[in-house]
Order: structure tokens, then C-alpha cells, then sequence
């Protein structure tokens, strides 16, 4: 079983090099790890029929491949391509509820949702802005280890923010979001170059809204 297990994984992560090359410098690694992790536990589990299930990952990760690939070139067609600039084009925030974050972030932030896909054992989900650049999307990380939770629930402990989404004008967002039921930590207030005030995104994390100062 140890000898058909360490063939399994081989196999997995040759397969993980047909993902464009963007997406698995991003996620190759920790695809690997979980593949090992959720084996390792299905093994420990369910004893015979493992293979099943690593077999079953793979048909999911061959069509996680071709639809990262298609998205790719959807992506790259028509776009100039520019040289020797370093560009974030891709962010990830942890949430502990997939479904609840794509409600919140669309429906009440407004962003849209760009992409969702079976990569092998887990969703990549993920969304871009309406009226953001359109090269950035913010990946909604679902929380594969225990170590995750802790940390994001260190984060929200400690009143520290996930991340920073900016705005023209912080109080029509502020007024905008309170009617739609957001909860904030206080309201906007002077911090030095930018207005800023927090609010919960209902799965687990602090969101700065921020406005720059002219």
C-alpha cells in the first residue's frame, strides 16, 4: 500500500506541471500537501478503497487543468503583453465559509464572481472588482489545515484587518454598506493620509475600507 501510495503522489504532482504556469507557482505547492494530507487521512479511515477516491482527484484536477487553461487564454487574448514589469495580478483571503464569503463579497461589496472550480480536492474560488483593474482577482481561500483557523482567528482577535479595499468616497460606501446589514467597528475616521473605518465580512475576517486624501 506504502509503494502504490508513493506512486499516487508522483504521479499527482507531474500532473499538477500541465496547470499554466502562474497558477501552479501559486498553489502547486500546497496542492501537493493537501493531496498528500487528504490520502493519507482517507487511507486511515476508510482503509480499502482509497484509490477510488485518489483516482477520483485526479479526474477533478484533469478538469481543474483544462479550465485554468481556457481561462488563461480567455485571459491573455487581445492584452499587450508588457516586459520586465513586476504586476500583482492575484490575492488570496482566508474565509472559513466559502458559499456565505461569495454571497457577502458579491452581494453586498458588489464585486463579481470570476471563477469557480474543483482544483483536485478542494474549490478555487474567486472574484474581481466592477470597477477595479481588471488584471487583479482576489482568490476566497477556504481553510484546508487547523493551522489556518488559528491564524485567522488570531488576526480577527487582534482587531487586525485582512486586507484593504479602497474607495472614492468612504461615507457613501460606510451609508451604502449599513443599509445592506454590514457591521463596522466605529465609523470612518482620519488616519493621516487616508480615511479609514473596519467591518466584518462574516467569515472570519477584518476589512479596512479606505479613502485617499487628495
Amino acid at each position: 500500500m506504502k509503494d502504490r501510495q508513493k506512486t499516487m503522489y508522483v504521479f499527482y504532482k507531474k500532473m499538477i506541471r500541465f496547470y499554466p504556469t502562474e497558477f501552479r507557482e501559486q498553489l502547486g505547492e500546497s496542492m501537493e500537501q493537501t493531496f498528500r494530507d487528504l490520502c493519507d487521512e482517507y487511507q486511515h479511515r476508510s482503509g480499502q478503497g482509497w484509490v477510488v477516491f485518489v483516482l477520483w482527484i485526479f479526474v477533478e484536477t484533469a478538469v481543474g487543468i483544462l479550465k485554468e487553461w481556457v481561462e488563461s487564454i480567455r485571459q491573455n487574448f487581445g492584452r499587450k503583453k508588457r516586459k520586465g514589469i513586476m504586476e500583482i495580478r492575484y490575492a488570496s483571503i482566508l474565509v472559513d465559509d466559502q458559499d456565505k464569503a461569495l454571497q457577502f463579497y458579491t452581494e453586498k461589496l458588489g464585486f463579481v464572481k470570476k471563477g469557480d472550480v474543483m482544483d483536485g480536492p478542494w474549490r478555487c474560488l474567486t472574484v474581481v472588482s466592477k470597477d477595479g483593474s481588471e488584471n487583479l482577482t482576489l482568490e476566497l481561500q477556504g481553510m484546508n489545515f487547523p493551522s489556518a483557523r488559528a491564524y485567522q482567528r488570531e488576526q480577527f482577535e487582534a482587531e487586525y484587518a485582512y486586507a484593504a479595499f479602497p474607495t472614492k468616497d468612504i461615507y457613501a460606501e460606510y451609508n451604502r454598506l449599513i443599509k445592506l446589514g454590514v457591521v463596522f467597528r466605529g465609523e470612518p475616521e482620519d488616519g493621516g493620509p487616508v480615511l479609514t473605518v473596519k467591518f466584518e465580512d462574516t467569515c472570519g475576517n477584518l476589512i479596512n475600507l479606505i479613502q485617499v486624501k487628495d
